[in-house]
């Protein structure tokens, strides 16, 4: 037999005092397996990130802690409860004296809570105010804290700083982290699919392949490892070049009738990506096209950015479009009153309810056709009124705080503007909206940016639209984009919308679990959303 040197048998020595104690993984795998079950909460697949490797495992209590804990008290409790119970446990994990362990698993979870608290708030912000931007930058955080930390509990170092240099030296063990981070979002994208009880199964699976993963990360690097990050970089900006690609502007046959475009929240009078759209890609001139004002009708408004001269509506400003929901349905039947038939709507963001809501009330003519840019079919997560308890009173309360550092990137939202309060602060009602059915003769057609499915929990299919595939776009930008437009003339043709890529359908799934819990309708105090009387429309027709 090959004789073993002194040095194999050192490394082999150190490797097993670094190896994790993996059965304590038990006791919270079983915990976040009984709260899967628990008929009581809304389903959420995140629940399987609770028993993620650290400290993924604590940017999933966080998050569920900001949407759920009705008041400070419970959310502070919950926090400072979270933060002591996975110290204990990585203390347990981690081979070596407890006095040592103790210590070190405090300063870990200490560095990771602040980034942990930071990503649930802007996590929730993005889900409350459908704002996509928020959601991606907190998954880009919480990836990013996770490269860095992940590996240190395992390099058998005593301090965490020294942990940390042991890992950078070591290329921060990319190839382990990668190979977790796919196997973690296809346990999570199964888990969207399943029932209670699958969900609890794959909790156990989660906590299998944390446990594999540590014992992974305790063995020394490869020597490869810097070259990884490399590759890693590279495949990057590859995954970029694929998703990102440009698109000859298009250009339509001439159509009858009127083009009322619809700009969306924290629009202006000619500013806003509607009101850039050229109506000629949809068949229409300027002639034809007409704009809605969120301040009502009047003699015409300031041209800004518009492709064509803006003839109707009354200037209005960014805190126009946060007025209540039903004024600007009647806003909009007033400004659609006198428009040659028949009509096309295209209505972009928060005007899509609008416009929906107009059409389902009978205040369009029946032959309407809307364009639905960007619309979002629910609304998962709402926020009380100012010192009200209830689901999302801590969020909705941070949300408050980080509204008015929004401004520095011109990005205006009142959190308890009276749109604010009836519909994005109150869960589900965008899909009371959009249960309303349209009238016969009326149609529609939902287009959406997949850099919007994370915040769709239910998908984003509407009943009673026409669905296009999802666009490869950023939502502000939907208005402007070649696909929008083919998909539009399409539409407007009568023609059928080609075949949507699977990939662009699972995206909904795979996203989903790294979002906030969804709440239910009846756990804020937000006020039910007032609809309008059909009455009220069936004289101006």
């Amino acid at each position: 037999m090959p004789a073993v040197s002194t040095r194999d048998e050192s490394l082999q020595s150190a490797e097993v005092k670094r190896r994790p104690r993996a059965a304590w993984l038990l006791v919270p795998a079983l915990l976040a397996a009984t709260v899967a079950l628990l008929p009581g909460l809304p389903a959420w697949p995140g629940v399987v990130h609770l028993v993620a490797l650290p400290p993924l495992d604590v940017f999933a209590d966080l998050r569920a802690l900001l949407s759920w804990a009705p008041s400070h008290p419970w959310a502070w409790f919950g926090i400072a409860a979270s933060i002591a119970g996975r110290t204990a446990l990585l203390a347990a994990l981690l081979p070596g004296p407890w006095r040592a362990r103790l210590p070190f698993a405090a300063a870990f979870y200490g560095t990771a809570a602040p980034f942990a608290l930071l990503a649930a708030q802007l996590n929730f912000v993005a889900h409350a105010a459908l704002y996509s931007r928020l959601l991606w930058a907190a998954t880009t955080l919480t990836g990013l804290v996770a490269v860095v930390l992940a590996p240190s509990p395992w390099t058998g170092q005593p301090t965490l700083r020294r942990a940390l240099a042991t890992s950078v030296r070591g290329g921060l063990r990319l190839g382990p982290l990668a190979v977790y981070a796919l196997a973690l979002v296809t346990i999570g994208t199964l888990a969207d699919r399943s029932s209670p009880s699958g969900v609890a199964m794959l909790v156990l699976a989660s906590a299998l392949l944390t446990a594999a993963t540590a014992t992974w990360l305790s063995r020394p690097p490869e020597p490869r490892a810097i070259p990884a990050l490399v590759l890693a970089a590279g495949a990057l900006a590859l995954l970029l070049v694929v998703v990102s690609r440009g698109e000859d502007a298009v250009e339509a046959d001439a159509r009858p009738g009127s083009l009322l475009m619809m700009s969306g929240i924290n629009s202006a009078s000619g500013d806003g990506a509607a009101f850039e759209t050229d109506p000629r890609a949809l068949g229409f001139t300027c002639e034809q096209t007409y704009y809605y004002s969120y301040a009502g009708t009047g003699e015409g408004q300031p041209r800004g950015d518009a492709v064509c001269p803006i003839r109707t509506g009354a200037p209005y400003e960014q805190g126009h479009t946060q007025r209540a929901f039903n004024e600007q349905v009647q806003l909009l039947a007033a400004q659609a009153a006198d428009l040659d038939e028949p009509l096309t709507i295209a209505a972009h963001s928060q005007a899509a309810w609008v416009a929906w809501a107009a059409a389902a009330e009978g205040a369009l003519p029946r032959d309407s056709r809307l364009l639905l840019v960007g619309p979002f079919p629910d609304n998962p997560v709402g926020w009380p009124q100012p010192s009200a308890d209830g689901s999302g009173r801590v969020g909705g309360d941070g949300f408050r705080m980080l509204a008015p550092l929004a401004e520095a990137v011109d990005f205006h939202f009142d959190v308890d503007a009276p749109l604010s309060r009836e519909l994005l602060g109150r869960p589900r009602s965008a899909a009371g909206i959009l249960a309303d059915p349209l009238p016969e003769g009326t149609r529609a057609l939902s287009l959406t940016a997949t850099s919007d499915l994370g915040l769709m929990p239910q998908g984003w299919r509407i009943e009673g639209a026409e669905d296009a595939c999802p666009l490869r776009e950023a939502h502000p930008y939907l208005p402007l984009t070649p696909g929008l437009h083919r998909a539009a003339n399409a539409f407007l043709d009568g023609r059928s919308q080609p075949p949507c890529p699977s990939w662009r359908r699972q995206l909904v799934h795979l996203s989903r679990p790294w979002g906030v819990p969804p709440h239910d309708s009846a756990t804020t105090s937000a006020p039910p959303l007032a609809r309008i009387p059909r009455e009220e429309f069936s004289s101006r027709l």
